[in-house]
């Protein structure tokens, strides 16, 4: 993994990543998550040779199932070229860090099939069966204390 920086960058600057690898041949509007620009979340841009390689939301976002001061995850992607190489594993942990300076409890999330092992590497669990999101895929919610 060559040089890389993380950054906190604005909600804007993760919708052409989200659409590209996300959400691919969507309108940007539908890239668009509600929670995006409310003054708890905050959204992470991995930059290697000053490129954006990847981005993570996470946003501010209670879940009826889970008591504790809890924080979504939205959103985390890498370019296919750098997945593999340790960016989305920095990302992931920066978040993390930020997260428990917060004073969050809990992060939760649904995460598509394919990548249910890496967040499990990371110490997180599914909570469900398998199920579908529309024009999406399969998904598995998560979670795990901070």
């Amino acid at each position: 993994m060559s040089d890389f920086e993380i950054k906190t960058i604005a909600a804007e600057f993760v919708l052409p990543l989200r659409q590209k690898l996300l959400r691919p041949g969507a309108n940007l509007k539908k890239c668009v998550f509600e929670g995006d620009n409310d003054i708890n979340s905050f959204h992470l841009g991995i930059y290697q040779d000053e490129k954006l390689r990847g981005i993570a939301s996470f946003l501010k976002e209670n879940h009826p199932h889970f008591p504790q001061k809890a924080f979504r995850l939205r959103g985390m992607a890498i370019e296919t070229a750098f997945q593999g190489k340790g960016y989305g594993r920095k990302l992931f942990e920066h978040g993390i860090g930020i997260l428990k300076s917060k004073q969050a409890e809990l992060l939760w999330f649904n995460a598509r099939e394919k990548a249910v092992g890496f967040y499990k590497k990371q110490g997180f669990r599914t909570l469900n069966e398998k199920f579908i999101i529309s024009e999406v895929g399969p998904h598995y919610m998560m979670a795990g204390k901070l």
